[in-house]
Parts: C-alpha cells; structure tokens; sequence
C-alpha cells in the first residue's frame, strides 16, 4: 500500500481516537488514509488503559481494517487480548473480529492469521461466559470448520 505524502500530527492522531468514540460502528474514517502512523497508534491506544469501550470496539475494527500496514499475526494477538475481557460488549467485538481473521486465513493463508490450540481454547472460555448472539453464531460455526 502507498504510505500517505504526510505524517499526522500527535493531536490528530488524538482526533482520531476521540472520533471512534461512539456507539455505531465507524466503518472508515477519512484519517485512516495515513496508514501506518494510525495503525502504530491506534494498537498503543488499544493497549492503554485511557480508552473506553465504545473506543475499544472501534480501535479495534479500525486495527482490522489497517492491519496489512502491520500484519495480521499481531492484529490476532491484540484481539485475544480482549477475549477474556470482564466487559460484554469488548469480549464479544475481541471474540468475532478474532474469528473473522481466522476464517479469512482459510481462504487466504497468505492474508490472514490461524488460530492456534490456545486461541481456540480461549474463545471456547469467552463462549462460556457469553457474548452477544450474533457473535457466538458466528464463531461457532467457524471453530468447528477452522
């Protein structure tokens, strides 16, 4: 991918945290264009404790949709951060965008991450304690053909 023709500044990189900060999933911000310097920070923000959960979802779907400017490996590894999460709402986002990178591996190796034994046991755990319906759908039928 191109790298943009300029760095963000730290307060727009801030600007972009603030903006995830909702209750609707934000899809793509026009500031996601600055590729890798968004990535690097939103993966520090997820990682902070400054962040609330509304933000923790969308950093974490912005992280999905950014993670060939890193790689998916660590994208997968950020997500199983979460997927023992006290917090519904983040354990079930952790848990189906955790799932959704390994689905994606069995159609493309290349472009995606597997789950190992240990990620599969602890999404197993997180299904045991819940998380939202459409999200248990889902990464059911995937643990059972992944």
């Amino acid at each position: 991918m191109n790298e943009p023709d300029h760095n963000p500044t730290p307060q727009q990189l801030e600007d972009i945290v603030r903006q995830l900060d909702r209750r609707d999933v934000a899809h793509w911000l026009p500031e996601m264009k600055w590729g890798k310097p968004v990535y690097e920070y939103l993966k520090t923000a997820l990682l902070s404790e400054e962040i609330n959960v509304n933000q923790i979802q969308n950093v974490m779907i912005a992280l999905f949709k950014l993670r060939f400017h890193g790689n998916s490996e660590e994208v997968l590894r950020l997500y199983m951060r979460f997927v023992d999460d006290d917090r519904l709402k983040v354990r079930s986002k952790a848990v189906r965008l955790a799932v959704s990178l390994a689905r994606m591996h069995l159609d493309y190796p290349n472009h995606a991450a597997p789950l190992e034994p240990e990620d599969r046991a602890r999404i197993e755990g997180a299904l045991s304690r819940g998380v939202d319906a459409q999200t248990e759908g889902l990464a059911r039928s995937i643990l059972g053909g992944a």
